[in-house]
């Protein structure tokens, strides 16, 4: 319910539920920052916030502010230039690519502790001019209003974490974790993330700052859409130099996106938010679903996905299944291809679940009858998704 936004030497806490009940830390040591500059967008500190702390990531130091306390300290480390946060857990990634877990959570003195190396990927970190923008007439319906992309320093462009998981753009594609999978294509186009220069999770949902605005991704079902248009940011009466332009997108929470415009130097940038409609996890007794679920059909066999096996395993397993190709025990008869398949999974599995069933479909061997999403209690208060896919076969 608060955004932390950092100006100059003075960290704002805006009450995102009376914006006009805010608070002032003031942070000396953030004068020796130095930010990630980007011709044709400026500069800029990757930042995240969790447990009443905010960390900020310099290319040169780490700075962390305790909003309690009214204390920073800083972290002599140059590796990093992007930051993400899964609850407790911090993750960095360095300018080759690299994601690195935290040891410590950001409230320990000792923060970050240990970095333990959870993903590598490769390439090369190409330097991005946001003065390139303007030649994207090719996808881009409004020229005249972009979200002009930001130079990360790394091959990845933009990081996020939930449910256990990360998520990165590199180029204009999506990929998830360790082994990497691929969401999105690298490719400019309408179907992917343009230009990518921030990325935020909600759900089964993701949002990006892409050239033409926020995009937002339905994980299940693969889609890509114009959320938010970058003309829609600026309003009426907004002064330029020559003219205003939204600037960047910075956080999420469970109603809002929140984003800069920058106007001119006197009246500086103005923070504005717009409702995602993404709704809110609901909570329930502990090992319990939200919402109801019809059985499977009579005689149906379950197949659980998780996140830690790829889908390839979970394709070649339901073929088998329908196909009937398994292996008699001694003294039995095999049993025969089955006419119903069930595919259950929960959190970051549900995509991966997903996968399987289109792969399947689309083979020939069976085909999507029904498909059920609900949300499995955990831990008291917390929720989180799964699905539920009846395939028949064909």
């Amino acid at each position: 319910g608060v955004v932390y936004v950092l100006v100059g030497q003075q960290l704002m806490m805006i009450s995102a539920e009376s914006p006009k009940d805010g608070e002032i830390v003031a942070v000396p040591a953030a004068q020796s920052l130095e930010p990630f500059f980007t011709p044709g967008q400026g500069k800029k500190c990757p930042a995240l916030a969790t447990e009443k702390h905010v960390l900020i990531v310099s290319k040169t130091k780490l700075l962390i502010v305790n909003c309690d306390t009214k204390e920073s300290r800083e972290v002599d480390d140059s590796r990093w230039c992007l930051c993400a946060v899964d609850g407790q857990k911090v993750i960095l990634a360095d300018k080759d690519g690299s994601v690195y877990a935290a040891e410590e959570r950001l409230s320990s003195p000792s923060f970050p502790g240990k970095m333990t190396l959870v993903s590598k990927c490769n390439g090369s970190h190409a330097a991005v001019d946001a003065n390139c923008v303007e030649k994207v007439e090719d996808f881009v319906k409004e020229p005249e209003y972009i979200m002009r992309p930001r130079d990360s320093g790394s091959v990845i462009t933009a990081l996020a974490a939930q449910q256990e998981t990360f998520f990165f753009c590199r180029g204009h594609g999506l990929y998830r974790g360790d082994p990497m999978e691929e969401i999105l294509k690298d490719e400019r186009s309408s179907n992917s993330f343009a230009f990518p220069s921030a990325l935020f999770m909600r759900g089964n949902t993701a949002f990006s700052q892409c050239a033409d605005g926020i995009r937002k991704l339905d994980m299940i079902s693969r889609s890509v859409s114009l959320a938010l248009p970058a003309g829609d940011m600026v309003i009426e009466g907004d002064a330029g130099s020559p003219q205003p332009y939204p600037k960047d997108f910075i956080g999420i929470d469970g109603r809002f996106c929140y984003f800069l415009v920058e106007r001119d130097f006197r009246t500086g940038q103005a923070l504005r938010r717009w409702p995602h409609h993404v709704a809110m996890v609901q909570t329930a007794v502990k090992g319990s679903a939200v919402a109801p679920v019809d059985a499977a059909p009579a005689g149906a066999t379950e197949m659980k996905v998780t996140a830690k096996k790829g889908a390839g395993l979970y394709i070649r397993s339901a073929e088998r299944m329908l196909q009937g190709h398994f292996e008699a025990k001694e003294g039995e008869t095999a049993p025969g291809p089955v006419q119903h398949l069930r595919l259950t999974a929960l959190g970051n599995a549900i995509d991966i679940a997903v996968s399987v069933a289109v792969k399947v479909e689309s083979s020939g061997l069976a085909s999507i009858r029904r498909v059920q999403t609900s949300y499995l209690n955990l831990e008291a208060g917390i929720a989180v998704p799964q699905i539920f896919i009846d395939l028949e076969k064909l």
